[in-house]
């Protein structure tokens, strides 16, 4: 039986008047600025169920941000589609799957429900969260031919370098295994590692995105898959069966928005920018019991450690909801415990308000 992801009861039945829990953008850009949605009601494409593997102009676009050819990818509802049809065609009669920890998707109900085991690469905490190659090599191997890997990672922030990549996807070929590669909170002006490099190892890597977080527009719920010609073909098989198509007339704006795609980045950044220098601020004000482990360089939130001498994390920020109105998220939706995540994509202004109440909140609770 599948369970219900803990960050989703988190956030159910609460609307904050301050939301900084999310991991992506949040209404940062103007879509009627970017897109003319007027042009869509005369295309006729209401009436069309759309290609199931997708547009070919959002594909077209796709294949030139990653070098590759459009049999190499396969137009999604959201990431979180992409990951479920992509777990259920790599793992269909595997054993054991390598998932790097914490991940923010809830893929144990998953293996559960298909028999697969989990083996879990945990960073070491104290390390602030540093990638360890040689140990990575040692828990993807043996019976473990398929790793999911998410950098970015959420919620620790934490990023790959260019070297950490190259030696990953060295290792995958040389043993013949295959590594997900999950870059949905990537916000980076410049192409990422993988971007610039998947098409050349797409027989051992596999790539997922979406417009969700780095271009803050979730609402259009289109993501998308980068793998090879026969994964494609596999997956678009699942993708008939439980969707059949994305919507024609959300790929067809996803097009237009990725036209922008530089500036809207960089705006991006420039506002995470803005909020990251607010929370140090809150930070070393309040450093006898917070502390950051990562400063984010290419994403949109932060985890921020709870020494909790008085209050613990989830306490934390179930009172700082119920008595000052802001929402941030307890590092136990993501199995990480003295810790919470804290989202820095949204407008600065609403940014600080919303870091001036947790000011007061913390003020109240320590009797400062």
């Amino acid at each position: 039986m599948f369970k219900r992801s803990k960050l989703e009861e988190w956030y159910e039945g609460k609307n904050p008047e301050y939301d900084i829990s999310e991991c992506g953008m949040v209404n940062t850009i103007n879509l009627n600025q970017l897109t003319d949605f007027g042009k869509y009601q005369s295309l006729n494409i209401l009436s069309d169920y759309g290609n199931s593997n997708g547009e070919m102009c959002l594909i077209n676009s796709i294949c030139n941000i990653y070098g590759c050819n459009s049999e190499n990818v396969l137009i999604t509802n959201g990431a979180s589609e992409a990951l479920f049809i992509l777990l259920s065609v790599l793992c269909d009669g595997r054993s054991e799957i390598t998932c790097q920890f914490p991940y923010y998707y809830p893929i144990e109900s998953f293996f559960n429900r298909i028999e697969c085991d989990i083996k879990w690469f945990v960073p070491e905490l104290d390390l602030q969260f540093g990638f360890d190659i040689e140990k990575f090599k040692k828990v993807f191997s043996g019976n473990s031919d398929v790793a999911l890997l998410n950098f970015p990672n959420n919620p620790t922030g934490i990023e790959l370098n260019d070297n950490d990549y190259a030696n990953i996807i060295d290792y995958a070929e040389r043993t013949k295994k295959i590594v997900i590669f999950d870059e949905v909170t990537a916000l980076s002006v410049n192409k990422t590692y993988i971007e610039r490099n998947i098409h050349y190892h797409l027989d051992n890597c596999v790539c997922i995105n979406s417009m969700s977080k780095a271009y803050g527009i979730p609402g259009l719920r289109v993501g998308w898959i980068i793998a090879n010609k026969t994964t494609i073909k596999r997956c678009q098989i699942i993708k008939e069966l439980i969707s059949i198509c994305t919507s024609p007339v959300l790929q067809k704006i996803s097009y237009d928005i990725l036209k922008y795609r530089h500036y809207i980045i960089n705006n991006n950044r420039k506002i995470v920018l803005h909020n990251i220098n607010s929370l140090v601020r809150l930070i070393n004000r309040y450093n006898f019991f917070l502390s950051i482990n990562c400063i984010p360089q290419n994403c949109s939130f932060c985890l921020v450690k709870n020494h909790g001498r008085i209050i613990r994390d989830y306490e934390f920020c179930t009172k700082l909801y119920e008595s000052y109105d802001v929402l941030i998220t307890p590092g136990a939706c993501f199995g990480l415990e003295g810790c919470f995540r804290i989202g820095l994509g949204i407008n600065p202004d609403s940014f600080n308000n919303a870091i001036n109440r947790m000011t007061a909140f913390i003020n109240d609770c320590y009797r400062l």
